[in-house]
């Protein structure tokens, strides 16, 4: 499933992608790793350059920070994440966006 918002989550398998526009100047995505989930995924901001990630671990552990990106620029931004291993899964249960003023500045 390709989540269409926030409030649903998304699930990828081997060369699938999931994209998402959101307005803030840092972004959390977070999801279960375990021995079943893929062991390369990668995630992009915007036009920056290409992350390469790992959520296969020796155990199952559900809401663990998958990617973060701070320091953004005010406005509109694009994450891009994509599969990258042909074994295992990667889950997003859900994204925490911050702005300038939640991060305590003005």
């Amino acid at each position: 499933m390709i989540a269409v918002g926030w409030a649903q989550n998304a699930d990828l398998v081997y060369d699938a992608n999931f994209s998402q526009y959101y307005l803030g100047n840092a972004i959390g995505l977070y999801g279960p790793v375990g021995p079943n989930n893929t062991q390369a995924y990668s995630v992009r901001v915007d036009d920056g350059p290409t992350s390469i990630f790992s959520a296969q671990k020796a155990f199952y552990r559900p809401q663990q920070l998958l990617f973060y990106a701070g320091n953004l620029s005010a406005g509109a931004h694009k994450v891009l994440v994509q599969t990258e291993s042909n074994t295992g899964f990667l889950s997003i249960d859900y994204a925490n966006v911050y702005s300038t003023r939640s991060l305590g500045g003005r």
